[in-house]
């Protein structure tokens, strides 16, 4: 056992050495180190924004002075980002990560072995920046609100309509920069995560050797640390399975050249539909007067699953032993498939609902092919 000195976190380790036994089953502790970047949140030098109601009077869509009350206490205030808003949590402590993990090992025949393995990880004493408003109490919302699901395409009278959700607005007497301290706070509730894995090895025999992988988690993680309205606890808890797969081959052909092949598959892109309601209500019923807009949470998380991201890969290469060195000569060819999953997907209702986002676009890079030459000596 050992006891870091900067993060204060106590560490252990056990286990055993596979070469002794097939069975292992090593546990660890570890405590987030909090880095010196978060104070930027308390540091009123920094970046801070606050948005305000705008009243366009004239109806000309150009902003004029006197069209809002830029007062942070006013009746126009709607919200603020940055130091101005957060207070510091002396309490505030370190979340901690526990993970324990055993595993098997079997020969199956000659050259093949085969593994199993299942970890379990738990993390507490979690929190989400800023954290919660203790300022704004849960009681603090009252207004109710009922507005109708729009659907997906975000637009009411259309097939896709949803029922009715209800949801609340805060009252006006907690309006204000003075009613917005956000604090850091831990929260009660852990996360969990379940994993078990397979695979399959085929070790160097024969001219060929692979391996073949299959794993398996089940999460139970929430969404948010942070509860400040009613709204926030809707479908807040992710208990979705993933999955993912490996498996890859090599062949050594008559002249020594090398083949490979690589395929790696896993779980689309998981998320759940939300809905941005505005201040006004088309059906005529109460506007959202403080929070302005709220985005709420239409339906578990994992509701809804892109396409499986399925990548094949191969790969052939020819070394020849010159005077002094080897030359070798390769070709690959990426995403042979031309899959064009997306690995990302924008989950609000409206004309973007469902859409590839991030990396590339939000989706696997286009098939690709690669000559190399390299020379070692």
């Amino acid at each position: 056992m050992r006891k870091h000195p900067r993060c204060k976190a106590i560490t252990w380790t056990t286990g055993c050495d596979r070469r002794d036994s097939p069975r292992c089953s090593p546990s660890r502790r570890y405590g987030y180190v909090f880095g010196a970047q978060q104070g930027i949140n308390y540091n009123r030098n920094a970046l801070q924004t606050a948005t305000f109601t705008w009243h366009d009077l004239n109806g000309d869509k150009l902003y004029q002075p006197g069209e809002v009350n830029l007062n942070l206490n006013g009746s126009d205030f709607v919200s603020v980002n940055g130091a101005i808003g957060n207070v510091m949590n002396p309490n505030l402590k370190q979340p901690l990560y526990s993970e324990s993990a055993t595993s098997y090992e079997h020969e199956l025949a000659p050259s093949v072995g085969f593994n199993t393995s299942y970890v379990y990880r738990r993390s507490t004493d979690n929190y989400n920046i800023p954290g919660p408003n203790v300022a704004r109490p849960l009681s603090a919302y009252n207004i109710r609100i009922t507005r109708r699901d729009p659907g997906a395409d975000g637009i009411l009278g259309t097939a896709d309509d949803g029922g009715s959700v209800t949801f609340f607005d805060y009252s006006p007497a907690y309006r204000g920069v003075a009613f917005v301290q956000n604090e850091l706070q831990n929260s009660p509730l852990p996360n969990q995560f379940h994993t078990v894995e397979f695979t399959v090895t085929k070790r160097p025999t024969r001219r060929w050797q692979g391996s073949a992988s299959f794993w398996m988690v089940k999460n139970h993680r929430w969404i948010t640390s942070t509860f400040n309205a009613p709204q926030d606890y809707f479908f807040a808890l992710d208990e979705t399975w993933g999955w993912a797969g490996n498996f890859e081959v090599s062949y050594r052909l008559p002249f020594d050249l090398l083949v490979a092949a690589n395929m790696q598959s896993k779980k689309g892109a998981m998320g759940q539909r939300t809905v941005l309601f505005r201040t006004v209500d088309p059906d005529g019923g109460t506007p959202i007067s403080q929070l302005s807009t709220a985005t709420i949470r239409m339906e578990p998380y994992g509701a809804e699953v892109g396409p499986p991201l399925n990548v094949l890969n191969f790969r052939g290469s020819k070394d020849i032993r010159v005077r002094g060195g080897k030359l070798g000569f390769g070709v690959d060819v990426f995403n042979a498939l031309n899959s064009n999953a997306p690995n990302a997907l924008l989950y609000a209702s409206g004309p973007t609902y469902l859409y590839p986002t991030g990396v590339n676009g939000g989706i696997l890079p286009a098939r690709i092919a690669r000559l190399t030459a390299r020379f070692s000596f």
